[in-house]
């Protein structure tokens, strides 16, 4: 129950939720991450999250560096310039 619950509440929640793998890879795209970058939760899974949102010029922010810091840490916040399935650019944390 309480399992369901929490996966009802990221599902439904606005804020865009991605969960990755150590690699990159998309495991988890609720519907905020829908409507922020464009994708939809099928066209995300399975996908290298740089590759769906990171910029060309992005080269300090990496899905290995973040989850280096978290490992630290056990925490990791960072403000990242993101690139939507349109093109468009956004500023994410």
């Amino acid at each position: 129950m309480i399992r369901k619950l929490g996966k009802l509440i990221l599902d439904e929640m606005p804020d865009g939720i991605v969960i990755t793998t150590i690699d990159g890879i998309v495991i988890y795209w609720n519907k905020g991450a829908e409507s922020i970058f464009g994708y939809t939760a099928a066209e995300a899974l399975q996908r290298q999250v740089d590759e769906l949102i990171g910029t060309s010029d992005q080269q300090t922010w990496t899905v290995k560096n973040s989850l280096k810091d978290f490992s630290h840490k056990g925490v990791h916040v960072q403000e990242a310039l993101c690139r939507r399935k349109d093109g468009g650019l956004i500023h994410a944390d």
